[in-house]
């Protein structure tokens, strides 16, 4: 595959920002040498460059200046300063992609007080070791192409759907910010193998390739995950005890309320 000859610049790059980096590198989409960062925290610069071999920008402004698509990777509370530093030099060829919850497409036009080209991303934190979730919406003047190209960025971290900005705040609750409800399961489950005796690494090693393993067989399985559960479970064996515990306990109920009060807190904070 050929590489992207296009300007790429990060302004931010922490923990996220950097698995981006990383996976577009790794996937051999875009030369270092078109790849430009500009970080808040100036120390990270120096090894971004010596892992990498991109480049550093002098601000944030340079960057938008350089670059055809600009990452804003930054906290939400920070868009307002850094939007303020680089608008005076957007120009409409440039497609502005965020990756933070809350910032509607029109909330990040109104700061630019222009009628910006925006991609709206929602990963999830698997992304840093490419088995990422992402949904990605664009802005009306977005061309195919445009979208493409951020689409390509994102697939090389995992998996991408294209989603109505409407339906963004369940793409929130669903993958957004499920990892952290699959480590508290794992960690359960790595909690009641120590309370059976075994030790903690062997604990953990079992739940996590569980898990692992189950998601796996959710993807490549034609099974229905009612079926799937049917084929674990013996008729008088062990898992079926375990199901009816789960299903006294409401499981499905608790999962489902706590991705609604998920959204909830997304819609708010698009308002």
């Amino acid at each position: 595959m050929s590489k992207m000859d296009y300007k790429v610049g990060f302004i931010g790059c922490g923990n996220m920002g950097s698995a981006i980096l990383k996976g577009m590198l790794q996937a051999s989409l875009f030369d270092a040498n078109n790849i430009y960062v500009y970080a808040a925290d100036e120390t990270q610069h120096e090894k971004l460059k010596n892992e990498f071999g991109i480049r550093i920008a002098k601000d944030n402004k340079e960057i938008m200046e350089l670059c055809d698509f600009v990452i804003l990777a930054v906290k939400p509370i920070h868009f307002p300063s850094v939007i303020e530093e680089i608008k005076d030099v957007y120009t409409s060829d440039k497609v502005i992609v965020s990756i933070a919850a809350g910032m509607m497409i029109d909330k990040i036009r109104k700061l630019f007080e222009q009628d910006v080209k925006v991609v709206r991303i929602m990963p999830n934190t698997p992304a840093l070791v490419n088995e990422g979730a992402s949904g990605i919406c664009a802005s009306d003047n977005i061309s195919v192409q445009e979208n493409q190209v951020v689409t390509s960025i994102f697939s090389a971290l995992g998996v991408t759907v294209q989603i109505p900005e409407e339906k963004m705040h369940g793409v929130v609750a669903v993958s957004g910010s499920s990892p952290a409800y699959v480590f508290m399961f794992i960690d359960a489950l790595i909690q009641g193998g120590m309370k059976q005796g075994l030790c903690y690494e062997d604990a953990r090693l079992l739940a996590s390739q569980s898990v692992l393993g189950a998601a796996k067989l959710v993807q490549e399985s034609e099974d229905s995950l009612d079926q799937l559960v049917k084929n674990v479970c013996s008729p008088g064996g062990t898992t079926i005890e375990a199901v009816h515990v789960l299903e006294d306990k409401q499981l499905k109920d608790i999962v489902m309320e706590a991705m609604e009060a998920c959204a909830n807190k997304s819609r708010k904070m698009s308002e």
